[in-house]
């Protein structure tokens, strides 16, 4: 899969809530405070974003930090133990070697927080055809369960976004392609998604009728109650 350009319809409902601060800007999210000496950094592998992802990480520490990071196809999602991302082949076991890996990161560095991440677009998260709410739940549902598993641990949650260029129309001015890291709340995220939940109902109806006209499916695997996944929002 070559370089990943967003779809407009995607950067469209990113934007609605960017602008009501479901997404808030990186800087204002000072975690030195929480961790001063560095964090844990759960991050997607995905070559062409992740070295911006990793200096914008680190640009939030005014002095040197430790970044212990780690860098897999589809990043924080796979934390989620409900996650579509998990190999068919033994889940629960891979599962349970990535929760592993933190725990020791946090035992070698003497660090208490671990940002994870999730990015837009992914080529992972396309692959397995997750919409932006599937993913937002996902890394909602990989924070409760590190939470659950480490009490202690601060467990922010950030979106890495590569909005597209705009030409620009009597509306809206042209932009430049450009990458933005934002902090995220997920209690927002679902308050937004419920107060939203036609645009969220026609918005996945589309990406699945567009899924269906484009691709074979991808492999089955054995069903797990979501966060957010598919329109379950519109139901609760």
């Amino acid at each position: 899969m070559s370089k990943l350009v967003l779809s407009e319809t995607d950067a469209q409902v990113l934007q609605l809530m960017r602008n009501a601060d479901v997404f808030t800007d990186l800087e204002n999210h000072r975690i030195t405070n929480d961790e001063p000496t560095g964090s844990i950094c759960f991050t997607c592998a995905d070559g062409h974003q992740i070295g911006d992802i990793y200096t914008r990480h680190s640009n939030i520490y005014e002095e040197e930090a430790c970044i212990h990071t780690f860098g897999l196809n589809g990043g924080a999602l796979l934390l989620a133990p409900n996650s579509p991302l998990l190999p068919l082949i033994f889940p629960e076991g891979v599962h349970a070697f990535l929760i592993q890996q933190i725990d020791d990161a946090m035992k070698m560095k003497g660090i208490n927080l671990c940002a994870i991440y999730t990015h837009f677009p992914c080529g992972a998260a396309t692959s397995a055809r997750l919409s932006i709410m599937d993913q937002l739940g996902l890394v909602v549902s990989a924070k409760t369960f590190l939470k659950k598993r480490f009490p202690t641990l601060k467990v922010p949650l950030f979106v890495h976004v590569h909005w597209p260029y705009r030409s620009g129309d009597s509306e809206q001015p042209p932009r430049p392609s450009m990458r933005r890291t934002y902090y995220m709340s997920g209690k927002h995220a679902e308050a937004w998604i419920v107060a939203n939940r036609q645009l969220v109902i026609d918005y996945e109806a589309d990406l699945r009728k567009k899924a269906l006209a484009s691709a074979p499916p991808p492999a089955e695997r054995p069903s797990s109650p979501g966060v957010w996944i598919g329109t379950s929002v519109a139901t609760r």
